[in-house]
């Protein structure tokens, strides 16, 4: 059963359900438009311009959301993922009918369907040669060297041919999950061939999302669930929060404010800023908390595709290192993230009321060795990153005033 139908048959047992509301000054969301529609998936083109997998359709907006345009209607289709790519392209992967391009930023699509016999994509990664894979139900993964007008299969070293989610991670390592005990494959060579992970278990991994660390997520399905997290490259893997639940979607953008998201049923949006160590709730707003993906979009708002439409985040997501959440209750400094560390690492705080703050690092002599913050802040989570291309392998500690407040933690830098 594959994830899209999962994500319609929740939808039908949430809408028996009424949600309460937040008034909409206290909201993270707010409608972006399709209301009440099955809207998965979401793009945005180079033009800052939307596309939304809705339903059978695909759908298009100039305007952030304001107005959607019809561009492509499959009957008796869904449309698992939307990607853009640099050259005017745009690519989808549906449930039922196959693979689809456009060569125009959405406006006008074609079916590419030579090697899809059972017309299920369930994944679609642009490499930045421009060549394209796909993951399938019934093919494994395929390649297009020619911008997914032909394809190819490339499964040297899978045991399935099921496969579910694909992402690529910053030294070019490309993760494929497949249905069933294999869990989780590695390409060192493009897609080329493929080994196995130590992600073995029987874990259906709905979504994988790598950071610009490295760092890289999986959502899975089948008990315990939740978020495994491997920040060796796929050598070792963790869980990573939201034990017994499954977790539709992790995303791979990557907010200016340091921030990275996931959906899992029935929690709703959740959002870290250490890497997937905590999350948070982010679900004020939307009708129901049933999300398929969140982009950045125009004007540096987080878009989510969800369960019943369109939603667009309330505030601008382009505050760097500052969360608007909520307020915090009480003075605290974190641990940085991570530690040891080489060559950066962040450190968190929250102030429950506007404050003075003041921020430094020292050496284990005592001596400053930088200023990290220093200045009036406004009540929320804050975050600092601290560099070490300038300083020598070692221990350091920081200490933080804000108002009465004092606290002081230990970093530990290796080179």
């Amino acid at each position: 059963m594959s994830f899209r139908y999962c994500f319609r048959i929740i939808f039908m047992v949430l809408v028996l359900f009424s949600l309460v509301q937040l008034s909409s000054a206290q909201n993270f969301w707010q409608a972006a438009g399709l209301s009440g529609r099955v809207a998965p998936s979401l793009a945005m083109d180079a033009n800052s311009n939307l596309l939304v997998g809705a339903d059978s359709t695909i759908m298009r907006s100039t305007n952030g959301g304001t107005n959607w345009t019809q561009q492509l209607m499959i009957s008796g289709a869904t449309i698992n993922q939307i990607v853009t790519a640099p050259g005017n392209y745009a690519y989808a992967g549906t449930e039922n009918a196959g693979f689809y391009r456009s060569t125009d930023n959405g406006i006008t699509w074609t079916s590419s369907n030579t090697n899809q016999p059972d017309g299920q994509v369930r994944a679609v990664l642009v490499l930045p040669s421009g060549n394209v894979l796909i993951g399938t139900s019934g093919h494994g993964v395929e390649i297009s060297t020619d911008h997914g007008q032909s394809w190819t299969q490339t499964n040297t070293g899978l045991t399935e041919s099921n496969a579910r989610a694909l992402t690529r991670t910053p030294n070019g390592n490309i993760f494929v999950s497949v249905k069933g005990a294999n869990g989780i494959f590695i390409s060192t060579n493009n897609g080329a061939s493929w080994s196995l992970t130590s992600m073995t278990r029987t874990y259906r991994v709905y979504s994988l999302a790598s950071l610009p660390n490295g760092y890289i997520y999986a959502g899975t399905q089948e008990f315990p669930n939740g978020i495994y997290r491997s920040t060796d490259g796929g050598s070792t893997w963790t869980q990573s929060g939201f034990a017994g639940l499954t977790v539709l979607n992790v995303d791979d953008c990557y907010p200016p404010d340091g921030s990275n998201y996931c959906s899992a049923y029935p929690y709703g949006v959740a959002r870290s800023y250490n890497y997937g160590t905590t999350w948070d709730s982010v679900n004020t707003g939307l009708t129901l908390p049933i999300v398929g993906s969140i982009i950045i979009g125009p004007g540096g708002y987080l878009y989510a595709g969800t369960a019943s439409g369109v939603f667009r985040s309330v505030n601008q997501i382009t505050s760097v290192n500052e969360s608007h959440l909520s307020v915090p209750t009480q003075f605290s400094l974190a641990q940085n993230f991570p530690n040891p560390f080489n060559p950066t690492t962040r450190i968190q705080f929250e102030i429950p009321e506007k404050s003075f703050v003041n921020m430094k690092l020292f050496n284990l002599g005592g001596q400053e060795v930088a200023s990290l913050a220093n200045g009036e802040f406004q009540p929320g989570v804050h975050e600092v990153t601290v560099s070490g291309s300038e300083l020598a392998s070692g221990a350091y500690f920081y200490k933080l005033t804000a108002g009465k407040f004092t606290a002081t933690r230990t970093l530990q830098l290796v080179k």
